[in-house]
């Protein structure tokens, strides 16, 4: 391979080898998230905390907490109509 007749110090070698592995996992992370995009919102401590507890209870991660809420608000329209 190109380390076999590479003139490369080890130190380089590895190096090399990690920036290859990061960029594999980065384009391994891409593909799996191809529909998705990371969003950022501030809520309050009191709100964090009933998320995790959400999480917990359900054994899912906060996203899919997000997620489902959402979804299921955006198809009932129960809680946010007098908004």
């Amino acid at each position: 391979m190109f380390f076999d007749h590479a003139d490369v110090g080890r130190y380089e070698r590895a190096a090399m080898i990690r920036e290859i592995k990061k960029r594999w996992a980065r384009k391994q992370f891409d593909e799996r998230a191809a529909d998705k995009k990371q969003v950022n919102v501030m809520l309050s401590k009191a709100v964090i905390a009933q998320l995790d507890a959400l999480a917990e209870t359900h054994r899912v991660k906060r996203s899919q907490i997000i997620e489902n809420l959402v979804r299921m608000e955006a198809d009932a329209g129960l809680y946010l109509a007098d908004v």
